[in-house]
């Protein structure tokens, strides 16, 4: 390429040396094409005046085909990674606990703004932007499946340059290649998700505040456990107080008058079996004085 020696000698001009200067050449014999690094010095007289240059050249052409070769090998892979949605990793280790971040996907720039490159040579800087209150607990559960090559899945957020925070689920698991302990996995964007969840939260705690505030009595029961969560207003309407009762749905259904359980069962099977829009029955209950009382 004839703009190398020129890119070489302007570099000797500016700088008064080169050092590993690639380029790629024909040898003058065969017309073989070699890769070769150069490495120069300018060496001055007594009155500081350049001399001459003085250096070596070193043929890489092993070294480069086995980085084209590489390179050609991983294209279908990052292809495929790129298509992947989210953000797919690799993290190199070695055995003095350092590691490095050896391949990004393109995903990072749609999740944090910021180029794969910059990330891989800026080292530590995607660990940089998980969000302070999560760090620790993240760094923990990532040396603990580390040290095991074990998998790992944890939600943690990230604290992004414009000031943003997005919540991500990491999912990666350790394997060793060529005798080096590798990381692989992918992070995916679950911020959304995590916003709908506490949306939703917001909204089942504004519904039972204001059924609360209705003074009447309301409950959770988990069809699947068999689990039944009363609140405080739910007890005092029988007459206990919280922590007296087991958290079971069977601890009100035993105290339910043995006359009307039938109804009070039929009732429930009917709206669970799809036949009723809702769950509404009558019956009475024996509170902890022992009266009975209509709900």
């Amino acid at each position: 390429d004839p703009a190398r020696p020129e890119a070489f000698a302007q570099a000797l001009q500016a700088h008064g040396q080169g050092i590993g200067f690639e380029a790629e050449i024909h040898r003058h014999k065969t017309r073989e094409r070699i890769w070769v690094s150069e490495n120069a010095h300018a060496v001055r007289g007594p009155d500081g005046a350049i001399r001459f240059y003085e250096g070596t050249v070193e043929d890489i052409t092993a070294r480069k085909q086995a980085q084209q070769a590489l390179l050609r090998s991983e294209q279908p892979l990052r292809a495929t990674a790129a298509r992947v949605p989210g953000v797919v990793f690799r993290v190199l280790h070695d055995d003095a606990g350092g590691r490095r971040v050896d391949y990004i996907s393109e995903g990072v720039t749609a999740l944090c703004g910021l180029p794969p490159q910059q990330l891989i040579e800026a080292g530590e800087a995607f660990v940089r932007l998980r969000h302070p209150e999560d760090r620790d607990r993240v760094d923990e559960a990532i040396r603990a499946a580390t040290a095991c090559d074990g998998p790992l899945s944890i939600e943690y957020r990230l604290q992004l340059p414009d000031g943003s925070t997005r919540w991500v689920r990491h999912q990666s698991s350790g394997a060793l290649e060529d005798g080096r302990h590798v990381r692989v996995g992918v992070i995916l964007d679950i911020t959304e998700s995590r916003q709908a969840q506490a949306a939703l939260l917001r909204t089942s705690q504004l519904w039972k505040l204001a059924l609360e505030a209705t003074g009447d009595g309301v409950w959770d029961w988990n069809l699947l456990t068999g689990q039944e969560q009363l609140s405080p207003q739910c007890l005092a309407l029988y007459g206990y107080a919280p922590g007296e009762l087991e958290p079971l749905a069977l601890e009100l259904d035993s105290r339910t008058h043995p006359d009307v359980v039938p109804a009070m069962n039929a009732a429930r099977d009917a709206h669970l079996q799809g036949r009723t829009p809702s769950y509404v029955n009558e019956h009475r209950v024996r509170c902890r004085d022992g009266r009975w009382k209509w709900v």
